[in-house]
């Protein structure tokens, strides 16, 4: 798990840890809220007898998780990618005896996965290697789809990968592969999920989008003061809050306002030419979104006003075809 975590924060993601006894589900869930991956390693847990069990859901430190309080309890972010290790996660478990067969195995898969696809997930593994969740998560941040990542570990094999839909999911993939240990074949790694999605293509990110970048006018002394719209867009869905301020603060030709808004607000920038002598006047004003995590979050507009001792118009005629 720690691998994991350590490759999880070199890619800039936030990591809160839960290991025993130190696992109350109640902080776990609160952890969880937005979150765009979630890992578990332990215990796999099943409801009902052998060998034809109900699986699924958590072991936690004196306290058992069911499938239906994933559903309830989760508030992940659309499409997380979930990674797991225990038993019947990737099929298979300690005390088959006799050893299962595909049928099983899917069925196990599917019932384990269901969850977290009710509640949107876009990826799902299961694998028992102490450093797949590690690299599953290297690739994926290298811009591999889903299902690339899951080929790309060692240990899959394509000539024992079997390839199915999710039946209780059909737009979604289902594989399962196995080696050959102890005798018997075991499902050891499992995948389900969109497989052609990379992470970018899940996970959208906003950004900060200023326009226009420049403002400039040319005036005259005597000219009158003219007003910009510059507007503070969000790429996404996702709102958020913005400050302005502006440089070499309290110019008496530039008037910006207002300084502070939401993702969708302008701001209104005059410039003011009166009785200002002939040169150029040069400031700026920075934009910094309050949520580090928005990209481009902290941007610049350019203003420059010109003073000339006579400004002088060309027009041109527009000839509009009928």
């Amino acid at each position: 798990m720690e691998l994991a975590a350590a490759e999880l924060e070199a890619n800039g993601v936030t990591v809160y840890r839960f290991y025993t006894p130190n696992n109350s589900w109640e902080e776990i869930a609160v952890a969880a809220e937005g979150a765009h991956f979630l890992f578990y390693r332990g215990h796999g847990v099943y409801w009902s007898p052998m060998p034809y069990p109900t699986v699924g859901g958590f072991a936690l430190k004196n306290d058992f998780i069911s499938s239906d309080q994933i559903r309830a309890d989760l508030n992940l972010a659309p499409n997380t990618i979930v990674m797991l290790y225990g038993c019947f996660t990737a099929g298979s478990s300690s005390i088959d005896d006799p050893p299962i067969d595909s049928v099983e195995a899917q069925r196990r898969v599917a019932q384990y996965s269901d969850p977290f696809f009710d509640i949107g997930a876009g990826g799902y593994y299961a694998n028992w290697f102490g450093n797949a969740f590690q690299m599953f998560v290297r690739y994926l941040f290298q811009g591999l789809t889903l299902g690339n990542a899951y080929e790309s570990f060692y240990d899959f094999n394509a000539a024992t990968v079997e390839r199915y839909t999710h039946p209780n999911h059909p737009d979604l993939a289902m594989w399962l592969d196995k080696d050959f240990w102890s005798d018997r074949w075991q499902y050891n790694n499992a995948f389900a999920g969109l497989p052609d999605q990379t992470l970018e293509d899940l996970f959208e990110v906003t950004a900060m989008e200023l326009f226009p970048l420049t403002v400039s006018y040319i005036a005259e002394p005597t000219f009158p003061p003219r007003s910009y719209s510059v507007s503070v867009e969000s790429t996404s869905t996702e709102t958020f809050t913005w400050t302005a301020t502006v440089t070499l603060g309290g110019l008496y030709w530039l008037n910006v306002t207002p300084l502070n808004g939401s993702s969708g607000d302008h701001m209104t920038v005059t410039l003011t030419p009166t009785a200002l002598a002939p040169g150029i006047y040069s400031a700026s004003i920075r934009v910094l979104a309050s949520n580090p995590q928005i990209k481009n979050g902290d941007q610049t507009v350019a203003i420059t006003l010109y003073i000339a001792d006579q400004v002088h118009f060309v027009y041109l005629p527009l000839v509009r075809k009928p």
